[in-house]
């Protein structure tokens, strides 16, 4: 359906969701730039919404939540979700679908599972600081280290833009308050397990998992970021503290270190490479797809190649 961007205050619209309504900022500029700016209309703080239109220039984008609407008004109107990519090759592809788009969606969770130790914190580093780099506002919040830690192990990855912001964080309504100061294009939980929710959850136990997850995923939804949320797994091959965490999120991706065996232990032969899966789960593309990468002393190095078909044998 024909879509446009309302000012929240005087009712001026716009097509472009990235210039605003309410301001001249070339596109290149996205609202979390010019949030401080006014409206020319109303003079209130810059606030818009998404709302049906059919003014000039108005482009078609999913029906508005809550919208009642002909199911063949939705076939006709269907549109390819926009994708960001990061440059990432591997990590790109592992996101793509069968129509050959690759990258992630905006306002897509995304578990990120495996082993500890494994590489995925410095994976999701290295993610945030591409992102970064193309002018996206990114933040990392860690509970499993301190401050000190996370930046004695982004040291090997080289500078960082301002852009990327991070916090040692696990209390669920100041994470939230944050995300409202730093208003991430993207952001990071390292891990899920140790967000806390209050009093009245257990700690790490399935409930409140699954109730932070849903907190984090509404504000990626809402706000058209993408979330990335670390998940350790067990043994076993199963999410630690709520197998049915897969059910709330939109895609599922497993970090695998062929250096470790499957009961855990470390292989005798040194092995450093990992291998990014995503087996069954993406909404917004095909599966299985994989990518292989290789841990080195400046973080995970990108082995992906078009065509690749698997580790050749030893």
């Amino acid at each position: 359906m024909p879509v446009a961007y309302e000012c929240r205050g005087c009712g001026m619209a716009r097509p472009e969701h990235w210039t605003g309504p309410c301001c001249d900022h070339a596109p290149i500029f996205k609202p979390s730039d010019c949030r401080d700016l006014k409206c020319r209309g109303c003079h209130r703080r810059y606030d818009t919404r998404r709302v049906q239109s059919s003014i000039p220039g108005a482009k078609l984008e999913e029906p508005i939540d809550g919208q009642v609407m002909s199911l063949q008004d939705a076939v006709e109107g269907a549109i390819e979700y926009p994708r960001i990519e990061t440059g990432i090759a591997g990590f790109d592809y592992v996101f793509g679908d069968d129509k050959g788009a690759i990258g992630m969606v905006p306002g897509s969770v995304v578990l990120v599972c495996g082993s500890p130790g494994g590489g995925k914190t410095t994976l999701l580093l290295g993610v945030l600081q591409a992102l970064a780099r193309q002018r996206y506002d990114v933040l990392y919040v860690t509970g499993e280290e301190s401050m000190n830690q996370l930046g004695r192990r982004a040291k090997s990855l080289g500078k960082f833009p301002a852009r990327f912001r991070a916090v040692h964080e696990t209390d669920l309504d100041t994470i939230l308050d944050q995300f409202d100061d730093v208003a991430p294009d993207a952001f990071v939980a390292d891990s899920i397990q140790k967000i806390r929710v209050g009093d009245d959850y257990e700690p790490e136990s399935p409930a409140s998992i699954k109730y932070a997850i849903e907190e984090l995923g509404s504000y990626a939804k809402r706000e058209h970021a993408i979330a990335f949320i670390i998940g350790h797994i067990t043994k076993d091959g199963a999410i630690r503290g709520a197998k049915t965490l897969e059910h709330d999120v939109d895609v599922v991706l497993y970090l695998e270190n062929l250096g470790i065996n499957p009961n855990g232990s470390k292989k005798k032969k040194k092995d450093s490479r990992r291998l990014l899966r995503c087996d069954s789960k993406n909404r917004f593309g095909e599966t299985p797809r994989a990518a292989p990468f290789e841990m080195t002393g400046q973080g995970l190095r990108d082995l992906y190649i078009p065509g690749w078909d698997g580790w050749e044998e030893d």
